[in-house]
């Protein structure tokens, strides 16, 4: 292999070419995830998830993540006049004027900075707050004055503008919960005759028609401007209404279980329209011409064109940032997250959101056997034995229902409790159909983390008291704590005769079935070690800054990563994977890390490729990788084909209009894989293309400048 450096100064950025030695790759998903909010303004779309607000020009085809620097800003509502985008948050309103690039705090004069609901007509922008009411500016956020004159509840849950009408609906379920001003918030009036529902979850308008959505009560119908109101349900099985919004003589309506519903006939019947719609729970809808946008609670966006007889997933990009837990069974890879379980066929490189028989389950751990496979989450135990196409909620003698962690060993099924009274382990020995308390000889609410096995011997990682361990299936346990600084362990492994166990005080290892402890921390650079992965003689250990490996016991470990924040290792065929904490999925091939395994580090790449930019986003530098092929003849496979030994390529950075901002490779290379450093210290932070051309070639993918 030839190595070299190329040193290039364009723009004030300085980059380093060199052929790649090893190189972690971005996993493409699991995507999708909540959606909180939905607002659509000509091309621009924009969307509120747990994972931060992202933004889309072509309807949702690709999404771009868009911050207010390295926080994470979960959206409750926006809305766009112009240039000026507002995004109410739970820690106060924000604006952008460069579609989401930057954001700045608008809250002079806000007394409650828990934002529900925004409105806008012409100059006048409204702020609906939990608990403080609705807030007015007339000079873009500069300033904001409470409106509140003839509210009786402060909770808002929407504002709806129409003409000369605002209505509002609030939050704190009595009997006046909509209200109206015909004069730009001065005063407030209550109009809820009729309404016999008072959880006012959504409000939607059609000429004189005004709809209501309720949570529980189903939808009700006012044709005189609030002063009346009429149920409409017939057809809609589910009365539990998220988002209502309408086109034309079009009113969809999108339920907490029963997914959408379609009224053409102004509510006096629904029919569902859930073609293609893989989670039930719809959480926002928005209309633009004909494109009907659908956000739910787990599965992310959703597009039909053809008026909600059809819905395809449109989630390329909105990357689901932290992954509890990932399993592998049948050639299929399975990662757990807040959203509930992801599955994937072709080795990662896409993913199907598998949830049916639950919703709104955190998945913290997952282990599979050759016919099932148990999910450990924050409401009890999940079972599947079908590889993940139904689950089934097994917690029968359960009596702690935030399951941290499942172990399986043979037909014995442990399971361990984050601790809300009497914490401790679980243990089924019938597949999890019946559960029992194990907890003799452990303190009273411990939280149990992890579990190793060791022929006879269970070990249990605990919060706050160490490591126990039982000879007879954990109905009795003792405390083998000799040696052992830190009682919080995170994590345990089991290599031959040698015990290990992470905790944030490092790496330990007892020699002798816990009866002694001994710190083996020499080069772990980081000490809080939250997962051990073993192959063959060797360990690897996931902390919260990087990955570890040790060829000797632990003696000695040697950095393989150093910034990945891990939640779970996981080896899957020639792969090891990473699941983080708010970095997404990564892996890097085992030929890579571990010295003789599958070692073809000469073999030159067969086709064309990019690999996503790491780490990303970034600040302010950032590597992208590519790969040359060595194209041979099909006929004759000794033979390269005429002017495949070398190539003219170029790879070049654009923002987001499409300007061309730098050039890092214009030349010929020869077949090889390579990388490139770049550093973005001049540039502003935002999004930004990376595209590879050469010959008939032509790959672009998107990065986040993040300062």
């Amino acid at each position: 292999m030839n190595n070299f450096k190329i040193l290039l100064l364009l723009q004030f950025l300085l980059f380093y070419t060199h052929q790649l030695e090893a190189q972690w790759k971005q996993v493409s998903g699991p995507y999708g995830g909540h959606i909180g909010a939905i607002s659509v303004d000509g091309n621009r779309l924009f969307i509120g998830t747990k994972e931060g607000v992202y933004f889309s020009t072509n309807s949702g085809s690709n999404w771009s993540a868009v911050s207010n620097g390295s926080a994470i800003i979960f959206a409750t509502d926006f809305a766009i006049s112009g240039n000026n985008i507002f995004a109410g948050t739970n820690d106060g309103l924000l604006l952008s004027t460069n579609n989401g690039s930057d954001w700045s705090d608008v809250n002079t004069g806000l007394t409650d900075l828990n934002i529900r609901a925004l409105a806008i007509d012409g100059v006048n922008a409204f702020a609906g707050t939990w608990g403080g009411g609705i807030f007015l500016s007339t000079n873009n956020g500069s300033n904001w004055t409470p409106v509140n004159s003839g509210l009786t509840d402060l909770f808002i849950r929407t504002i709806v503008i129409s003409g000369q009408n605002i209505f509002v609906s609030t939050g704190q379920f009595n009997n006046e919960s909509v209200f109206l001003s015909t004069n730009n918030g001065s005063s407030w009036t209550n109009i809820t005759s009729g309404l016999t529902e008072p959880d006012v979850r959504t409000i939607a308008i059609s000429g004189p028609n005004i709809f209501a959505g309720t949570w529980g009560g189903g939808i009700f119908l006012s044709t005189n401007n609030g002063s009346n109101w009429t149920q409409v349900n017939s057809g809609l099985n589910d009365l539990f209404i998220n988002s209502i919004a309408i086109d034309g003589g079009n009113i969809f309506a999108g339920t907490n279980e029963a997914g959408m519903f379609l009224s053409t006939d102004n509510g006096s019947s629904w029919n569902g329209v859930n073609s293609g719609l893989t989670d039930n729970h719809v959480t926002k809808i928005s209309i633009s011409g004909n494109n009907i946008f659908a956000g739910t609670n787990e599965a992310g966006m959703f597009l039909s064109t053809d008026n909600g007889s059809n819905w395809n997933v449109i989630n390329d990009g909105l990357t689901i940032s932290t992954l509890y837990s990932l399993a592998a069974k049948d050639n299929l890879i399975y990662a757990g997250t807040r959203y509930g379980v992801f599955q994937s066929i072709d080795n990662s490189a896409t993913w199907a959101h598998i949830n049916t028989g639950f919703s709104d389950y955190t998945i913290y751990s997952l282990e599979a056997d050759e016919n099932n496979i148990f999910a450990a989450t924050d409401r009890g135990i999940l079972h599947s034995t079908d590889n993940g196409a139904n689950w089934n909620t097994v917690n029968n003698g359960l009596d702690e229902f935030d399951i941290w962690t499942v172990k399986i060993d043979g037909s014995n099924i442990f399971a361990g409790s984050i601790a809300s009274l009497s914490g401790g382990a679980f243990l089924s020995t019938d597949n999890g159909a019946n559960w029992a308390a194990i907890r003799n000889g452990l303190p009273f609410g411990t939280t149990v983390n992890a579990f190793g096995i060791s022929g006879n011997n269970v070990f249990a990682g605990t919060y706050e008291h160490g490591i126990f361990m039982s000879t007879d299936n954990g109905s009795n346990w003792s405390a083998v704590n000799n040696g052992l600084t830190s009682m919080d362990v995170y994590s345990l492994a089991v290599l031959g005769s040698n015990i290990f166990a992470g905790t944030n005080e490092g790496v330990f290892l007892s020699t002798n079935n816990g009866t002694s402890w001994t710190a083996v921390n020499n080069g772990l650079t980081n000490l809080s070690v939250w997962s051990f992965e073993i192959i063959g003689n060797n360990i690897l250990a996931g902390t919260d800054k990087g990955v570890f490996l040790s060829e000797d016991n632990g003696s000695n470990w040697v950095t393989i990563n150093n910034d990945l924040n891990v939640n779970k290792l996981k080896i899957i065929d020639d792969f090891l994977y990473v699941g983080t904490a708010g970095e997404g999925l990564w892996r890097r091939s085992l030929s890579e890390i571990i010295t003789g395994i599958n070692d073809d580090e000469n073999t030159l790449p067969t086709n064309y490729s990019i690999d996503q930019n790491y780490p990303n986003p970034f600040n302010p530098t950032t590597t992208i990788s590519y790969q040359i092929p060595d194209q041979v003849r099909n006929d004759k496979p000794d033979v390269t084909l005429s002017g495949a030994e070398e190539s003219l390529v170029q790879l070049k950075i654009y923002d987001v209009l499409g300007k061309e901002v730098a050039t890092l490779v214009n030349e010929v290379q020869s077949p090889g894989t390579y990388k490139v450093d770049f550093d973005a210290s001049t540039l502003s932070s935002g999004v930004y293309y990376y595209q590879l051309k050469t010959g008939s070639f032509v790959e672009s993918k998107k990065m986040i400048l993040m300062k």
